[in-house]
């Protein structure tokens, strides 16, 4: 029996992370999944030339993912900026990324590879592998897939493991 893939968005988060976010831009729109993903790009009112970086570089995207490029007019702060973005996705699954991080070609696909694989409607909430850099790029630590959680997600941060927030994929179901 065939699955059909999950669809995804990605929600991406930036805010005051010039010298950062003009790859991170570049790393969620080069995405190199299966299907068009919907990316929502939002800057929480920076002070510095953070949004128009972000400008520059959906303007000169022509790829075949769904981009929506969002600013708020006063800075909401990290939680209630979470919170309204996630309101905007659409996907079956919404993947988080943030202007300070990039993300590999392949972690989108792999995303959804790994959800029809399980298959399991329990599964609220992935986190994925990273590798820490340091400002010039430089490796300094690699941190691989966790397991998933056997059990609830608040037993495996509590008892069993950590989450990463720009690593982390959720159920929209959940949000």
């Amino acid at each position: 029996m065939d699955t059909l893939a999950p669809k995804l968005s990605i929600a991406f988060f930036a805010y005051n992370q010039e010298k950062y976010v003009r790859e991170s831009v570049r790393s969620v729109l080069a995405q190199e999944c299966e299907q068009a993903v919907e990316i929502v790009l939002s800057d929480d009112c920076s002070q510095d030339t953070t949004y128009s970086i972000m400008q520059e570089e959906v303007q000169a995207y022509s790829g075949k993912h769904k981009v929506i490029l969002r600013q708020n007019e006063r800075n909401l702060g990290l939680a209630n900026h979470i919170n309204l973005v996630f309101s905007m996705c659409h996907g079956d699954w919404i993947m988080c990324a943030a202007g300070d991080d990039i993300s590999l070609p392949t972690r989108a696909q792999s995303l959804v590879d790994l959800l029809m694989t399980h298959n399991d409607t329990n599964i609220m909430a992935v986190q994925g592998g990273y590798s820490e850099i340091d400002p010039e790029s430089r490796l300094t630590g690699e941190f691989p897939d966790p397991d998933l959680p056997t059990s609830d997600l608040v037993k495996y941060v509590n008892t069993d493991g950590y989450v990463v927030g720009a690593t982390m994929s959720y159920r929209n179901l959940l949000i």
